[in-house]
């Protein structure tokens, strides 16, 4: 049984040696490790080169920066193993990632196995991510609206089952949400799936497009907002083309929430106008409303939720009220 971990690379010369040697460390020896360079511009390259006699090792490089999207294609393109999982540059694998998978596959052979994450914050820190209950239950919708996990690095997919997918995808440019896309389009073709509540994987919260505190940067909200539109052309082609077409309601409102954060977490003129570019002037007037009406839901449902504390609250302000009284306030 032989894995093939795909791990695109673009400018993470500060993490890639240790996302490299997390994969050569590994306590299973059955693997290859395809890198693809997306046309890096930082020393991501010369890192490389240093590993480019290691016979497990497969490096493709990308004349251009295509995107994460095109590079995970041109990795799934290249592989040879049985089964398929994804690892970015600026993570790494736990040492016995790929043996627990092996011994999980021995005995089942699923689509996909899914797999719990460390979350790992700026001090180095780790957090465990848990599964929901969407994620137990896994529908599309829960995928599309973001309640069931999109990451496709959390996954260890059946080679045959993905590359005839991979294969059928168009290329376009997508650094972000494109997870959701491609998760997207694979749970249309899934049938099996297990799940294991073992953290095989180290998710570095600090770095990445989609991991900035503030969104002041009118580069990457463009990259953002390219994406947003790429992927949502693409998922509404694709749903159209196989009568899912209804879909498309909940891609909307997913992403609307997204540009919604980013307003939220921006104090940009310019930001501000790239997304009212995007939406039109009508358009803003209706996705700031959509916030409203959520806002007001939340409001109406806390004051629901604590309502029967009401009289708690009024009983402990009694003998405040009447020791004021007393002291002449």
């Amino acid at each position: 049984m032989q894995f093939s971990i795909i791990m695109p690379i673009y400018n993470t010369e500060n993490y890639l040696e240790q996302s490299i040697v997390s994969v050569l460390n590994q306590s299973y020896g059955d693997y290859e490790l395809v890198c693809v360079d997306d046309g890096s511009a930082d020393n991501s390259a010369q890192i490389l080169s240093a590993f480019a006699d290691k016979k497990e090792i497969k490096i493709i490089k990308h004349d251009c920066n295509k995107g994460l999207f095109c590079a995970r294609k041109t990795g799934v393109q290249n592989a040879t193993g049985d089964y398929i999982l994804f690892l970015d540059s600026d993570d790494w694998l736990e040492q016995d990632a790929l043996k627990i998978l092996a011994k999980e596959l021995s005995n089942s052979n699923p689509d996909y196995i899914e797999f719990t994450y460390y979350k790992v914050s700026a001090n180095g820190r780790k957090k465990t991510w848990h599964f929901s209950k969407e994620d137990k239950t896994k529908e599309i919708i829960d995928v599309l609206l973001s309640k069931a996990n999109h990451t496709l690095w959390n996954k260890c997919y059946n080679a045959c089952v993905i590359k005839p997918i991979y294969d059928s995808l168009p290329d376009f440019y997508a650094v972000f949400s494109e997870d959701y896309y491609q998760l997207a389009i694979m749970e249309c073709h899934i049938k099996t799936r297990k799940s294991i509540a073992v953290p095989l994987y180290n998710y570095r919260m600090t770095t990445g497009i989609s991991n900035i505190p503030y969104f002041d940067s009118p580069e990457k909200i463009r990259n953002i907002d390219i994406s947003l539109a790429n992927v949502s052309q693409e998922l509404y082609l694709f749903f159209t083309k196989t009568n899912r077409s209804e879909y498309m309601q909940y891609v909307r409102r997913c992403f609307n929430t997204i540009y919604l954060e980013i307003l939220e977490r921006t104090t940009s003129t310019e930001v501000i106008n790239i997304i009212r570019d995007r939406f039109g002037s009508d358009g803003m007037i209706a996705l700031l409303m959509q916030e409203i009406s959520v806002l007001h839901t939340k409001i109406v449902k806390n004051e629901e939720e604590y309502r029967p504390l009401h009289i708690f609250a009024v009983l402990l302000r009694m003998p405040f009220n009447g020791l004021k009284r007393l002291l002449g306030r």
